[in-house]
């Protein structure tokens, strides 16, 4: 169900009632298993942090992504730690806390091995390197600070092209759209939007053709 909840992620949208369904009915089944494979549950309940995010709830997207990092340190699970550092950034980006998000998406970066997290663009729809970047990339624009930005920007796209990977592509491009927009490079930005919705659009990737 949690592999179902994610491709649902991807053609779907993160908030769509079939998406949310999913994981919920994963973490229910989870619950319940005597034996269950390790540690599922810590992705199951990032999924449903992504979906608090989506929808606007800020403040359970912040809640539970805390909670969740903290799990993940409890049991050593250092490739879950950066979902969760991402995911929480993000929530405090949104809430306003703009120093802190720029903390936790610096924290996420430096832990980030190619090796170790890329699979994760196939179990968790996107490789969590280059999509933290281009957080980061708008963090540091809404913060003022331009060559910081595009310094992360450079880093996002390059990770993001090695190997290239329709739904971190799409992703990726839809965030350095707002980076580019915060900083007032309007054709930048429209050139980001456009490579974002002909991705998106040849994926069939219903929420980035709406976010682009």
């Amino acid at each position: 169900m949690s592999v179902l909840g994610g491709q649902l992620r991807v053609l779907r949208g993160s908030s769509s009632r079939e998406a949310v369904a999913a994981y919920e009915r994963a973490m229910e089944v989870v619950s319940g298993m005597a034996a269950r494979p390790v540690d599922i549950d810590l992705e199951i309940a990032w999924g449903i942090s992504t979906i608090h995010l989506v929808r606007g709830d800020i403040q359970a997207a912040a809640e539970s992504s805390s909670r969740l990092l903290s799990e993940a340190s409890e049991r050593h699970r250092g490739d879950i730690s950066v979902l969760a550092l991402r995911v929480h950034g993000t929530a405090r980006l949104l809430g306003g806390s703009v120093s802190e998000a720029i903390r936790l998406f610096e924290d996420a970066t430096s832990r980030y091995d190619r090796g170790m997290h890329g699979e994760f663009q196939r179990r968790l729809v996107s490789d969590p390197g280059p999509v933290t970047f281009a957080h980061l990339a708008t963090a540091y624009a809404v913060a003022g600070n331009a060559e910081a930005a595009r310094a992360r920007r450079k880093q996002a796209l390059h990770l993001a092209s090695e190997p290239r990977h329709a739904h971190t592509s799409a992703n990726v491009l839809g965030v350095l759209t707002i980076s580019a927009v915060h900083m007032g490079e309007t054709g930048i930005a429209a050139a980001l939007a456009r490579g974002c919705r002909e991705v998106a659009t040849r994926q069939g990737f219903k929420y980035w053709i709406a976010r682009s």
